[in-house]
């Protein structure tokens, strides 16, 4: 019975039902965001990219370094 009134239903539509455009409108603002909250993400994005540039230079020093010692190694063999 639901099938048959869903069915009914979705046959007597009209064809401006289908031009429509309420999936294509832009969606709503999103709800006000506290500035500090926006403000403080922004730091601690800062602060995690920072730290990911110390920790590179840190990687390319001990690759050097592991580099120059292995170097030394062979030369003393």
């Amino acid at each position: 019975m639901v099938a048959r009134s869903l069915f009914y239903s979705l046959s007597n539509r009209k064809g401006s039902d289908v031009t429509d455009d309420t999936y294509t409108k832009t969606p709503p603002p999103p709800t006000s965001v506290d500035d500090s909250k926006v403000k403080s993400s922004i730091q601690e994005w800062k602060n995690i990219t920072e730290e990911n540039e110390k920790l590179k230079a840190n990687i390319m020093m001990l690759t050097e370094e592991k580099s120059e010692l292995e170097e030394k190694n062979e030369n003393s063999t």
